[in-house]
C-alpha cells in the first residue's frame, strides 16, 4: 500500500508545513498534537546522521545512516511529556525509495515495543508518513527507533509528531456491526454534513470535491479477531449523473471503489466489496485520491465475516448465475477414480465427469474470475443415486466446506455464494466420506467469470516488448544466432541502453502496481556477476531506482555450462527483476526505464516489461500454523530452516496446514513434505529463498498442497548433483501445486515415480538452469497447466518415461518462452501423453518447439500420442553437437522404432527456424497424422531450411488440410518414407 494515503493521510495532515496548523486538518474533536520532533534535532547515535540531500523535509534536513552498514547500532530517540495514562499515536515522517517496505524497532523508556514496517514511496523525495499506536502513562517518556539486528532499515527518517485522542480512539467498527461515516476521524477537507434527506444517523461526509482531492479521507479501524475475509457495505449518494471512484485503504493495500450514480443528492445506494484481513486491528479510511473522480457523499459503512463455509447445506439455496459461459469439466481435470462419460442425456459439450466413490476421487475445475470478492458459482450435476450426496469443496487448495448433491432426475444446476480471487483459480470438488454413490459434474459457471485463453496461458500480467516501445536507443537488430543476445531476446530483439539519457517508455494499457523487467547487464570479470541501478520514472516523475543484476545470468564453455568467463561462448544473458511500486499507475501511465546518472553499468539490454495489478496479500487460513510461531523471522537473513520444518511437523499432526507470511524466509535444505498444505500470502509476498543453491519442497506422499508463494533459489550456474529443484518428489494421490512463482533453481519441478494425480496449475517458472518441468519416469495422470516457463537452462516441459510409463498425462494451456537448450515440450517415450493449447515460442539451441520421440532410450510410445491446438513461433534451432537443424516439430526414433500414432492436429507453425516438420531417425515412423496444420513461413539458412518438412526415417505419414505459405514449398523425403496425402493440402 501506498503510505500517503495509510489512515489519516498525515502526509498531508500533521506534518506537511509548520505554517499549516496541525489541528486545522486533523478533527478536533479527535485529535491534539501533544509533541513534534524534527528528527535532525533528536539525540542519534550508531551512524545515524544529519543530512538534506533530498528534497521535502521538514525543519533543516533529516536522518539517514539507517544503511545495511549500520545495521544493529544506528538509532534515534526523543523525549515525549504526555498529561495522561491513555493511547497515543506516534506519527513518523519518512523517506523509503528502495521499492520495498523496511522495517525499524520501536522502542519505549528502552523496551522493546514493536516492529514498524514503512512502505516504500514513489522516490526519495516523497515523504510519507507511518502511524502507530503507543500506550505511555503520565508523564515524560523516551521513545526510540532502531535499526536492530531483524530489521531491514535503509529508509530516511524527517520528524515525529506524538498525537492525543483526546481519550478517544478513532472510530472501531466491529464485524456485523455499521458505522456512520461521519463519527470516523475526517481529514483533508472531510467534513459531517445534513443538507441532503434520507441518510442515517446524524448526517453523511461530504467534502469529497475537487478541491480536496488527494486528501479528504474517512478514516476508522476494525477489530478482526480472526483472519479471513470480510465484506464492506457502503452506503453513499452519487448524483453527478456518471459513475466515480474512490480509494477503500489498508495499512496492508489499496483498492479503487466505484460508485454508480443515484437518482439525486437525497438517494442513497449500497456497494459492497472484500478484503482479507489478518488477525489483529487494522487502520482503515475512504479517500479521495489522486486517481479517483470523486464528489460523491458517504453515509455510513457495515462490515461481515464472509464465511470460508459457505456452502453450507443448511444455508438458503442461491441462484445459479445468468452467465452462459460455464467452465467444461471434462476440459478441466479429473483424477484419483473419477472418469470422463459420454452417455449421460443432458450433458453438455463432450461429456460429464462422474465422481467415483473412491477415496482419492477429486474433479478440479480452472476457472477465470474477473474479480475478487464474493460471487455466485453454480454447478451442474446429475445425481441419480436417489440419495442425498455429500462433496468437500477446495476453493484455491484451502478447505471451504462441505457441498450436498440432492437427487435429480437428469441435470439441474446448484448455486453457492463463494468467495474467489481474481484470475485464475481452481474449484475442487473432492470426494467425502460419506458418499456413497457416483454422481457426475458438467460445468461449473461464474457470476462474474471470464474465458481463458485459447492457447497459452491466461496470466495476471500485461505484456510489452521493449522492441516496440517508444525508445531513443539502440534497437538490436533480429537474430537467431546461439550466443547473441537478441537471440535469446523474446521476439528476437531487445533495446541496449548505452548511454546517459537513454532510455525506453511503455504506455500502460492496464493499471499495475508492480512489475518484472527482463533485462541483461554485463557480468564482472571473475563471473560472479554485478548488481546496478536502473532508473524508473512514471509520467516524468521518477519513482526509484531499480536494482537489476547479473547474480543469475552469463554463463560459459560447452554444456553443462560453467560460470567462468575465460571458457569464453558466453550465453544466458538476461534475468528478471521485480519491483511493487506502493501506488497504482493509471491506463495511459507512460512508464521509462532510463539510463541515468545513477545507473552505472556499461549497457542496460532491456526485453520486455511485464505489469500486473498485484492484490492485497491473502490471510492466514482457519486453524493454520504460522511459521513465525516455531521461530522464523521475516526478512532477517538467517536460515528458517528448522522453524519451518517444525511447523511442518507441528501441522501433519495436527491434521491443518502451514501459513507462510509476508516476507524473505531463507532456507539451506529442502523440506519433506506428505499429507500437509503449505500456503502463502500470494507469490509477491511470501517468498521461501534457497542458499547455496539449495532450498525447495520434497514431496514424499499423497495430499500435498503447495500455494500462494514464491521460490527464489540460489543457483548460478547449472550443478545437477549438488544442486535442488524448486518443486520434487513422489507426490502420491490428490495432490495440488498452485499460484508458484519459481526463480533461480536447478529445475522448477521434477515429479518422480509414484505421483498419481498431480495438478500444476498458475506456476510461474523463470530462469532456472536445467528443466522447467519434468515429469520422469511412472507417473500417472498429472497435468501441468496455465503455467508460464520462461528462460530455462533446458526442456522448458518434459515427459521422461525413463525404465517405466509416464501415462495419461498432459501440458495444456501453457506458455513457454526462450528455452536457452532443449525444447519447448519434449515427450520421451510414455503412454497416452498430450500436448494441447500451448504456445512456445523462440527456442534457441538443440531444440524443437516440440519434440516426441524415443530420445534418452525410454520406454517405447504406446497408445496415442497428441498434439493439438497449439501455436509454435519462432521454434526449431540448431543442434552444434550433431551440427543438425532440427524442425519446430521434431519426430526422433532413437532408441526404437515409434508405431504407436502420434497426431498433430489443429497446430500453427509460424516463422520457424529450420523446418517446420521434421522425421528422423534410422529407424521405423509409421502412424503420423498431420490434420489442420498451418505453415507460414520457414527460414531460409541452409539446405534444410530450403524445406518445410523433411522425413528422414522410415514410415510413413498421412497430411489432411496442412498448408504451406511465405515459405519453402519443398519437401525432402527418402525413399523408406511415404507421405500419404488426403484432401484439402496446399503448398508442398
Amino acid at each position: 500500500m501506498n503510505a500517503k494515503h495509510l489512515l489519516v493521510s498525515l502526509k498531508y495532515c500533521v506534518l506537511m508545513s509548520s505554517a499549516i496548523g496541525l489541528n486545522t486538518l486533523i478533527n478536533p474533536a479527535y485529535a491534539q498534537t501533544i509533541s513534534q520532533q524534527e528528527a535532525e534535532n533528536s539525540n542519534v547515535s550508531g551512524g545515524a546522521a544529519f543530512e538534506n540531500e533530498h528534497a521535502g523535509y521538514s525543519g533543516t534536513g533529516y536522518l539517514g545512516g539507517f544503511t545495511d552498514g549500520n545495521k544493529g547500532s544506528a538509532a534515534v530517540s526523543f523525549s515525549a511529556s504526555v498529561p495522561q495514562s491513555v493511547q497515543y499515536t506516534l506519527a513518523t515522517r519518512y523517506a523509503n525509495g528502495t521499492g520495498s517496505a523496511k522495517s525499524l524497532s520501536l522502542y519505549i523508556d528502552n523496551q522493546y515495543v514493536q516492529q514498524v514496517y514503512f512502505n516504500s514511496g514513489s522516490h526519495w523525495a516523497d515523504w510519507l508518513s507511518q502511524t502507530n499506536p503507543i500506550n505511555l502513562t503520565s508523564g515524560s517518556h523516551t521513545i526510540s527507533l532502531r535499526f536492530d539486528n531483524q530489521d531491514s532499515g535503509n529508509i530516511n527518517l524527517d520528524a515525529f509528531t506524538v498525537i492525543s485522542q483526546n481519550q478517544q480512539t478513532v472510530p472501531t467498527l466491529n464485524v456485523n456491526q455499521q458505522l456512520e461515516l461521519e463519527d470516523a476521524l475526517l481529514t483533508g477537507g472531510a467534513v459531517a454534513e445534513s443538507n441532503h434527506t434520507g441518510f442515517s444517523g446524524n448526517g453523511f461526509v461530504g467534502g469529497f470535491t475537487d478541491s480536496n482531492k488527494g486528501q479528504a479521507s474517512s478514516a476508522f479501524n476494525v477489530d478482526i479477531s480472526e483472519a479471513g475475509s470480510y465484506q464492506l457495505t457502503l452506503s453513499y449518494a452519487n448524483g453527478t449523473g456518471s459513475d466515480r471512484t474512490i480509494s477503500f485503504n489498508t495499512e496492508q493495500a489499496s483498492q479503487t471503489i466505484t460508485l454508480p450514480a443515484t437518482n439525486n443528492w437525497d438517494s442513497w445506494a449500497s456497494v459492497s466489496h472484500t478484503f482479507d484481513f489478518t488477525q489483529g486491528t487494522h487502520q482503515l479510511s475512504y479517500l479521495f485520491g489522486n486517481n479517483d473522480s470523486g464528489n460523491v457523499n458517504l453515509d455510513s459503512v457495515a462490515l461481515s465475516q464472509v464465511s470460508t463455509d459457505s456452502t453450507d447445506p443448511t444455508a438458503p439455496p442461491v441462484e445459479p448465475p445468468t452467465s452462459s459461459d460455464a467452465y467444461e469439466a471434462e476440459v478441466g481435470f479429473y483424477a484419483g477414480g473419477a472418469y470422463l462419460s459420454t452417455s449421460l442425456t443432458g450433458a453438455q459439450g463432450e461429456g460429464a465427469v462422474v465422481q467415483s466413490t473412491a477415496n482419492s476421487s477429486r474433479i478440479i475445475a480452472t476457472v477465470n474470475a474477473s474479480q475478487t470478492g464474493l460471487q455466485t458459482v453454480g454447478f451442474r450435476y446429475n445425481n441419480s443415486s436417489g440419495i442425498t450426496q455429500k462433496a468437500r469443496l477446495f476453493i484455491d487448495g484451502i478447505d471451504a466446506g462441505e457441498m450436498t448433491f440432492e437427487p435429480t432426475t437428469g441435470f439441474t444446476t446448484k448455486a453457492y455464494n463463494l468467495n474467489l480471487h481474481k484470475g485464475v483459480g481452481t474449484l475442487t470438488i473432492a470426494q467425502h466420506s460419506d458418499s456413497s454413490a457416483e454422481y457426475a459434474i458438467d460445468n461449473v459457471s461464474l457470476e462474474q467469470g471470464l474465458p481463458l485463453e485459447s492457447r497459452g496461458a491466461t496470466t495476471p500480467y500485461k505484456a510489452y516488448e521493449a522492441e516496440n516501445a517508444q525508445t531513443n536507443a539502440q534497437v538490436l537488430a533480429p537474430s537467431r544466432v546461439f550466443h547473441t543476445v537478441a537471440a535469446e531476446a523474446s521476439g528476437r530483439q531487445a533495446v541496449r541502453l548505452n548511454n546517459t539519457g537513454d532510455f525506453v517508455e511503455f504506455t500502460l494499457t492496464e493499471a499495475a502496481n508492480a512489475f518484472v523487467l527482463r533485462s541483461s547487464i554485463p557480468d564482472n570479470s571473475s563471473g560472479a556477476g554485478q548488481i546496478n541501478q536502473l532508473a524508473v520514472f512514471a509520467d516524468g516523475v521518477k519513482l526509484a531506482d531499480h536494482q537489476v543484476s547479473s547474480l543469475f545470468s552469463w554463463v560459459y564453455g560447452s554444456y553443462p555450462y560453467g560460470n567462468n568467463p575465460s571458457q569464453g561462448s558466453a550465453q544466458r544473458f538476461f534475468d528478471g527483476s521485480r519491483m511493487m511500486l506502493g501506488q497504482t499507475l493509471p491506463v495511459g501511465t507512460v512508464l521509462r526505464f532510463e539510463k541515468d546518472a545513477n545507473s552505472t553499468a556499461n549497457y542496460y539490454d532491456i526485453d520486455l516489461l511485464e505489469t500486473e495489478l498485484v492484490e492485497a496479500p491473502r490471510a492466514k487460513p482457519t486453524g493454520f500454523v504460522s511459521i513465525t510461531d516455531f521461530g522464523a523471522v521475516a526478512d532477517d537473513g538467517q536460515d528458517d530452516l528448522y522453524a519451518i520444518q517444525t511447523a511442518i511437523a507441528d501441522a501433519k499432526a495436527q491434521g491443518t496446514g502451514v501459513w507462510i507470511p509476508q516476507g524473505r524466509f531463507i532456507v539451506s535444505d529442502r523440506f519433506n513434505l506428505s499429507d500437509v498444505s503449505v500456503i502463502g500470502a500470494g507469490p509477491w509476498y511470501s517468498v521461501i529463498a534457497g542458499l547455496n543453491g539449495k532450498g525447495g519442497f520434497y514431496a514424499t506422499g499423497d495430499n500435498v498442497t503447495i500455494a500462494h508463494l514464491m521460490i527464489d533459489g540460489d543457483v548460478r550456474y547449472r550443478d545437477d548433483a549438488a544442486f535442488h529443484a524448486a518443486l520434487e518428489g513422489n507426490f502420491g494421490k490428490g495432490s495440488l501445486l498452485q499460484n508458484i512463482w519459481v526463480e533461480h533453481t536447478k529445475v522448477g519441478l521434477w515429479g518422480s515415480a509414484g505421483t498419481d494425480g498431480l495438478l500444476a496449475v498458475g506456476l510461474r517458472i523463470r530462469n532456472t538452469f536445467a528443466d522447467g518441468v519434468n515429469l520422469h519416469t511412472d507417473i500417472k495422470d498429472t497435468h501441468i497447466t496455465q503455467s508460464m516457463i520462461r528462460n530455462t537452462g533446458d526442456d522448458a516441459l518434459a515427459m521422461w518415461s525413463s525404465g517405466s510409463p509416464v501415462t495419461r498425462s498432459a501440458f495444456i494451456h501453457n506458455t513457454v518462452q526462450v528455452p536457452l537448450l532443449g525444447n519447448g515440450a519434449g515427450i520421451y517415450g510414455g503412454t497416452d501423453n498430450a500436448v494441447l493449447n500451448n504456445l512456445f515460442a523462440d527456442t534457441l539451441t538443440g531444440s524443437a518447439g516440440v519434440a516426441i520421440g524415443t530420445r534418452f532410450n525410454p520406454v517405447p510410445l504406446a497408445g496415442v500420442t497428441r498434439v493439438e491446438n497449439t501455436t509454435l513461433l519462432r521454434t526449431g534451432g540448431y543442434e552444434p553437437n550433431w551440427q543438425a537443424q532440427l524442425g519446430a516439430i521434431w519426430i526422433y526414433a532413437d532408441s526404437a522404432d515409434i508405431t504407436a500414432p502420434i497426431e498433430v492436429t489443429n497446430v500453427d507453425i509460424i516463422d520457424s527456424t529450420h523446418q517446420a516438420i521434421l522425421v528422423n531417425w534410422q529407424k521405423r515412423v509409421e502412424n503420423l497424422l498431420f490434420k489442420n496444420v498451418y505453415i507460414d513461413g520457414v527460414q531460409a539458412n541452409g539446405t534444410a531450411s530450403d524445406f518445410s518438412m523433411e522425413f528422414q526415417a522410415q514410415g510413413n505419414a498421412y497430411f489432411e488440410d496442412v498448408a504451406v505459405t511465405n515459405g519453402a514449398s519443398g519437401v525432402n523425403v527418402w525413399p523408406e518414407f511415404s507421405l500419404i496425402k488426403g484432401s484439402g493440402n496446399s503448398g508442398f
